[in-house]
């Protein structure tokens, strides 16, 4: 994971926290087998600043890290606040990935607009 080159802080300047949730999820299904459990066993290496913080405020208050429930709290937390124009050029400029469905590409382009 600390090969991923990917860290959130949360700051409104930095990865947005749909496109962060997006890319920790992609590269556990390719480089982590899928492996949601040992992915949140490790999350605090992709959290740096403000959202370290927070990251480790949120593991107190839970017994176990699940990765849907984390995402739905990140989520909450970081909401981003983008303009409508904003993200319509986000949809538009994004390209189908290889090996990615057009289902897929479709629910993320989706996730993205709202």
């Amino acid at each position: 994971m600390q090969k991923w080159n990917l860290h959130f802080d949360g700051s409104t300047e930095s990865l947005g926290v749909e496109e962060f949730v997006y890319r920790v999820k992609t590269l556990t299904n390719e480089t982590l087998d899928s492996d949601f459990l040992g992915l949140c066993k490790n999350l605090h290496v992709l959290f740096t600043g403000k959202a370290r913080d927070w990251y480790w405020r949120y593991h107190k208050q839970v017994d176990r890290i699940v990765w849907s429930d984390f995402c739905s709290a990140l989520r909450q937390q970081y909401k981003d606040y983008r303009s409508e124009f904003m993200s319509k050029e986000l949809v538009r400029s994004r390209k189908q990935k290889p090996g990615e469905s057009l289902i897929e590409n479709l629910s993320i382009k989706e996730a993205t607009a709202s």
